[in-house]
């Protein structure tokens, strides 16, 4: 569930539950959630209880695809500089930090456009996990168009390298024709090929 604002000339789509924010940014909020739970004998909310509230939802495969995709670049958030951070992301931001459950924040951006994200990381053992804070820009694409805009982005990327693969395979092919009949000077692009070791000369 996200929310999406106007603040000027700029939108900005927020992540925040705000019933969830209440209570985490409530005193003792997280004590007395423990303590219902026991004493209502909760079995299956004992692990949840353990757990600090997170007012900021796991970012899902799709969106991960996406802003990775859209948003190629990331820095952590105090080094950012490609643009001024609204006010209202940077309330997000801070709330996030408060929340004492991130260990970074970074923005996610394409130094070609305007529509940056920030996200929050939680590191749990070898585990990172990431949660979506906001995203800002002119004029934000609704869902379904931002998706198709990454895939015909990976799309051409992916095009590109294959044309990249094939090029230097061609080149190869050439350099292996030459060793075959023993012309010319054998340059292999990409390198070594795999199972020849120099060693075996």
């Amino acid at each position: 569930m996200s929310t999406l604002i106007r603040d000027g000339n700029c939108q900005i789509e927020t992540f925040q539950d705000d019933e969830i924010a209440d209570e985490a940014e409530s005193p003792g909020a997280d004590s007395e959630r423990a303590n219902l739970v026991q004493v209502l004998g909760l079995e299956g909310q004992t692990e949840f209880a353990k757990k600090a509230v997170v007012a900021f939802p796991v970012i899902t495969k799709e969106q991960n695809f996406v802003y990775r995709v859209l948003c190629p670049e990331s820095t952590d958030i105090t080094k950012y500089s490609h643009g001024p951070i609204p006010l209202r992301v940077l309330h997000l931001a801070n709330s996030a930090k408060n929340s004492g459950h991130f260990d970074a924040l970074y923005v996610g951006y394409d130094p070609q456009s305007k529509d940056p994200v920030v996200v929050g990381v939680h590191r749990d053992g070898w585990r990172e996990i990431v949660h979506v804070i906001a995203r800002w820009g002119d004029h934000l694409d609704e869902w379904p168009a931002l998706v198709n805009r990454a895939l015909e982005r990976w799309q051409a990327i992916a095009k590109t390298s294959i044309a990249k693969a094939k090029a230097r395979l061609e080149g190869d092919e050439r350099a292996l024709a030459g060793v075959a009949t023993l012309q010319g000077t054998v340059e292999l692009t990409g390198g070594v090929p795999a199972g020849v070791s120099y060693n075996s000369f």
